[in-house]
C-alpha cells in the first residue's frame, strides 16, 4: 500500500514538473531571441535571404539520418564535417551574432564560455534537419498534440500510445530524435511554440494548420510601443520614425532602468539614430534648388517646424522585407516613413523582392555611423519633399 501511494505520489509530481516546464515563461531577451530564429529558420530551410544559397540550404543534409549525436559530434570537430548538415552562409553570420547576444544557449559554445563559436547549437541544426526532411516531403507537421500533452515530447520515459503517435504525424523514429533534441535543450521546446516561430512554419508550409497553430500564429503580432522623441517638435506635420531591429544595441540585464518590454537601449542606438536625422536633415536642408528655391524658408527651419524624428526604444525588434509593411502599420500606423535601422551587415540575410519605399527603408547602422547612404538619403529627401508639400 506505501509502495503504491509512493508512487502514485511520484506519478504527480513528475506530471506536475512537466506541467511547470511546460508553462515556464521565456524571459523577455528569450522571447526576442525567438523572433530572430523565426526568420533565421526560414533562411536555413531555403526559403528566404540571398536566392544564391537558397538551393544549397534546401538541400543540404537531407540524407543525413536523424541522430542528434552525431550532428553534435561534427559541430564540435569530431571526423565527420559540419558541413554534411549546414553550409558556410557568410549573409548570417552577423545575424547570429544578434542572436547570440539575446540567448547565448543557441550557441555551440551553449554561453559556456566568453567568445562565441561561427555556429549554432547542435540542437538548431538537428531542428532544422527534422523540419527539412518534413519540407522536402511535403508533409507538415501535426504538432497539437506535443502541447496538449507534454509528455509526449519532453518525457523520454513516457511511451505513447499508438493513437498519440498517429495523431503527432510522426514515425517513432522522428519522435524519439526530437525528444533527444529537447531533452539536449528543453528551450527549443519552447521556442518551437512561440507564436512567431509558429506562424513562420505554418506559413513556410512545416507545420499543418489547425487551431492551435491558427491561434498561436494570430498572437505574432508587435503591440504599440514606445516612440521617444529624439529630433523636432512633436507638432510637426512629417513624422519619421526609427525603428531597430536585429540589433544588439539593446540591454538586459536586471541591474537597468528596464522598459515594460524588459530591455533598456543603449546610448549608441541613441547616438546612431540622432546622426541619422541629423544627416537627413541637412539633406533636406541643403536641397534649395530651382523648384525648391521658392521655400527656401520652409525648408531652412525643417528641423523644429515640418519634421518630427521619433526612435522606437522599448525593445529590438525582428523586421525583414516580408514583414516590414505589417510590422509599421502595428508599431506606427500614422508616420510618413519609418527607418529600420538593422545590426552590422544583417542586411546580408535578407533579400529584397518584398521590399517597398512607399514608406519605410532599411539602413545598416554602420553605413548611418560612416556616412554611406548619400543614394538612400536621395530617396529619404525626395520622399519627405513630397509629404512636406503635400
Amino acid at each position: 500500500m506505501i509502495l503504491r501511494v509512493a508512487l502514485l505520489s511520484l506519478f504527480i509530481l513528475t506530471n506536475q514538473a512537466w506541467a511547470q516546464s511546460s508553462q515556464t515563461p521565456l524571459t523577455p531577451a528569450q522571447t526576442h531571441s525567438c523572433e530572430i530564429q523565426a526568420y533565421l529558420i526560414r533562411v536555413v530551410l531555403g526559403l528566404d535571404g540571398d536566392p544564391a544559397v537558397r538551393g544549397e540550404w534546401k538541400s543540404r543534409g537531407i540524407n543525413e539520418p536523424l541522430d542528434l549525436e552525431a550532428i553534435s559530434d561534427a559541430m564540435k570537430g569530431g571526423e565527420r564535417n559540419e558541413l554534411a548538415y549546414m553550409i558556410l552562409d557568410y549573409n548570417i553570420f552577423e545575424l547570429l551574432k544578434v542572436l547570440y547576444h539575446y540567448d547565448p544557449e543557441m550557441n555551440l559554445y551553449k554561453g559556456a564560455f566568453s567568445s562565441l563559436s561561427p555556429y549554432p547549437a547542435p540542437e538548431f541544426i538537428a531542428l532544422r534537419l527534422f523540419l527539412l526532411k518534413r519540407l522536402y516531403r511535403s508533409d507538415p507537421i501535426a504538432i497539437s498534440i506535443l502541447f496538449e500533452n507534454p509528455r509526449v515530447i519532453i518525457d523520454s520515459g513516457y511511451s505513447p500510445t499508438p493513437e498519440e503517435i498517429i495523431s503527432t504525424g510522426q514515425s517513432m523514429e522522428e519522435l524519439t530524435f526530437l525528444r533527444a533534441v529537447i531533452a539536449s535543450q528543453p528551450r527549443i521546446y519552447d521556442y518551437i511554440r512561440c507564436p512567431f516561430m509558429v506562424r513562420s512554419l505554418l506559413e513556410a508550409g512545416v507545420l499543418k494548420k489547425d487551431a492551435f497553430t491558427s491561434k498561436k500564429a494570430g498572437e505574432a503580432f508587435y503591440r504599440p510601443l514606445n516612440l521617444s522623441l529624439i529630433s523636432g517638435a512633436s507638432s510637426a506635420p512629417v513624422k519619421v520614425v526609427f525603428l531597430p531591429s536585429f540589433t544588439r544595441h539593446f540591454r538586459f540585464d536586471q541591474g537597468s532602468m528596464l522598459s515594460p518590454s524588459g530591455f533598456k537601449a543603449t546610448e549608441e542606438l541613441y547616438e546612431i539614430s540622432h546622426k541619422l536625422a541629423s544627416s537627413i536633415n541637412r539633406s533636406i536642408s541643403s536641397d534649395i534648388s530651382g523648384k525648391a528655391q521658392k521655400a527656401a524658408g520652409k525648408w531652412a527651419d525643417t528641423q523644429s517646424t515640418e519634421i518630427s524624428f521619433y526612435l522606437e526604444d522599448e525593445r529590438p525588434l525582428a523586421i525583414h522585407p516580408g514583414n516590414a509593411g505589417e510590422v509599421v502599420k502595428e508599431i506606427c500606423p500614422d508616420a510618413d516613413l519609418a527607418i529600420v535601422i538593422l545590426g552590422k551587415n544583417v542586411r546580408l540575410s535578407m533579400h529584397w523582392e518584398y521590399e517597398s519605399l512607399a514608406n519605410w527603408i532599411f539602413l545598416d547602422e554602420m553605413d548611418i555611423r560612416y556616412d554611406q547612404i548619400s543614394q538612400e538619403l536621395d530617396t529619404i529627401r525626395a520622399t519627405l519633399a513630397e509629404k512636406i508639400n503635400r
